[in-house]
């Protein structure tokens, strides 16, 4: 067992602002098939298989999430990052160098499956800053990889027709190595607990019902999330500016969402998350005009955010140790993310 200085007041602002920097470039990584789809469809045929791209990439997520829970004692150790970023861009180079559409799928699951590393982002930033500061710091790092997925889903398929799809992926991985390389050299500053054995995962899932629910939760509201994002732009056929003021209202509520679960209970947030979601479907379904269609992205946004805050605030807030901490964060990530695979493939192969 280690033990540290709980009481030492720990900033880490280096540390901090890298990993908003990485996280906000590692979620738009995951994205980044959805914006490509179109340019990927010309180019490698096989719509079918081209279509299942993003849902690999979530799935992929899922995966490596999945991964980091079983194996990892410690996910905020830093030769453990590194690593994993090099998993993420040799994932990266090898959809940007795929020659058919199931080469191009397998990349995605690897690209996913590096992406992973959001999760060790998320407990190094946690266990750096005090306790009572994490659902804050929570809804920074959601707000940042918000801001990822606008910049994915807005600009980058506009960027690919310029440059074209392969040569974005090959910047793409420069930026994660040049990240990478920065974090390697920055001092970060100690964790604020003892960090001890993990607790199992089975042991966990049995032993928390509060991990459970938060964790299927997610599921529901994260399908809901990338079934809705699969289809209503397409439906409104908006801007990428219209996009990226929605996504940026996301950002805003997750921000907004970590400070208010300073002062209330992150379950009530997590409760009236699915309000914002059965709206959205209800203006999609019974009004469908262009208007309702953009209102029903900016509250699926919304509910969506209010989720992610607060159900990984209240798993993590029961968690006994940084280990377990880790351990429960990744199982809310993964489960949430086989929702959000399983809603934007359906979502893809309907609308295709």
């Amino acid at each position: 067992m280690t033990l540290v200085n709980v009481q030492r007041p720990v900033t880490g602002v280096a540390t901090l602002a890298l990993v908003l920097m990485m996280t906000t470039a590692t979620v738009s990584t995951i994205y980044w098939p959805q914006a490509l789809l179109l340019q990927m469809r010309t180019d490698l045929g096989e719509p079918t298989l081209v279509a299942l791209l993003p849902g690999a990439s979530l799935l992929g997520y899922a995966a490596g999430v999945t991964g980091l829970a079983i194996a990892s004692r410690n996910l905020a150790n830093r030769s453990g990052l590194v690593w994993h970023g090099v998993v993420l861009v040799a994932g990266i180079t090898a959809l940007a160098a795929a020659p058919t559409a199931m080469a191009a799928v397998l990349a995605c699951l690897l690209v996913g499956a590096g992406c992973a590393l959001t999760q060790r982002l998320l407990i190094i930033a946690t266990t750096t800053w005090r306790p009572e500061r994490r659902a804050e710091i929570i809804g920074l790092l959601i707000a940042c990889g918000l801001g990822g997925i606008v910049v994915a889903r807005a600009w980058i398929g506009d960027i690919a027709q310029r440059v074209g799809w392969r040569h974005a992926l090959v910047l793409d991985a420069v930026l994660i190595v040049i990240l990478l390389a920065l974090l390697f050299i920055t001092k970060w500053p100690e964790p604020t607990e003892p960090v001890l054995r993990p607790i199992s995962i089975p042991g966990l899932w049995r032993r928390y019902p509060t991990l459970r629910h938060a964790a299927l939760h997610q599921a529901v509201i994260f399908a809901a999330f990338n079934a809705g994002w699969a289809v209503l732009p397409m439906l409104t056929t908006t801007t990428p500016t219209t996009r990226a003021v929605v996504a940026g209202v996301g950002a805003l509520t997750a921000v907004v969402a970590g400070q208010t679960a300073r002062r209330f209970r992150s379950a009530s947030l997590a409760a009236i998350a699915p309000l914002f979601i059965a709206v959205a479907v209800a203006l999609s379904a019974f009004i469908g005009t262009r208007l309702a269609y953009i209102g029903a992205m900016v509250l699926i946004e919304i509910g969506t955010q209010l989720a992610l805050v607060a159900n990984q605030t209240r798993a993590q807030a029961v968690a006994p140790d940084v280990g377990s901490r880790g351990r429960m964060a990744s199982l809310v990530t993964a489960v949430g993310f086989v929702g959000g695979a399983l809603g934007a493939a359906a979502a893809n192969i309907l609308a295709r």
